[in-house]
This record gives structure tokens, C-alpha cells and sequence, in this order.
């Protein structure tokens, strides 16, 4: 029992943790840099052909698989 919630508290700190790297780090980040360059980004044009995601939903996936994992660890 104590083994099964050492892994739970893995799992759920495994999650915490692409949780910070992958949306917490990525957005303040892109603020920060968005904030510096503000003047050269509201003067120029945005082209309305940028792509529209970033490879991101590959992060979502893990997080999903991950919480998954915790749940199961939990539960098993």
C-alpha cells in the first residue's frame, strides 16, 4: 500500500511537471518576449497564413497519458 502511493505521488508530480514545462514556462515566456518587441508588433502586419498550431496538442497527449497513469497507479 505505502509503494502504491509513493508511485501515485510520482505519477501525479510526473503530470505537475509538463504541466510547468509545457504550458506554465512556454506562456509566461512568450509574454515576456511579446512585452519587449510590443512596438514592432502592433505596428507590422500579421500575415493571415501563419499556422495555426504549434505541434502543441503532441503536449496535451502526454499530459492526458500521464494523468492517465496517475489515475491507474492510484486505482490499481
Amino acid at each position: 500500500m505505502h509503494l502504491e502511493i509513493e508511485s501515485a505521488i510520482f505519477y501525479g508530480l510526473t503530470v505537475f511537471m509538463y504541466f510547468i514545462g509545457f504550458a506554465f514556462v512556454p506562456t509566461i515566456v512568450l509574454w515576456i518576449q511579446g512585452y519587449r518587441h510590443r512596438e514592432k508588433i502592433l505596428s507590422s502586419e500579421i500575415p493571415d497564413n501563419l499556422p495555426q498550431n504549434s505541434g502543441k496538442e503532441v503536449w496535451y497527449v502526454l499530459m492526458l497519458l500521464s494523468l492517465y497513469q496517475t489515475i491507474n497507479k492510484i486505482f490499481e
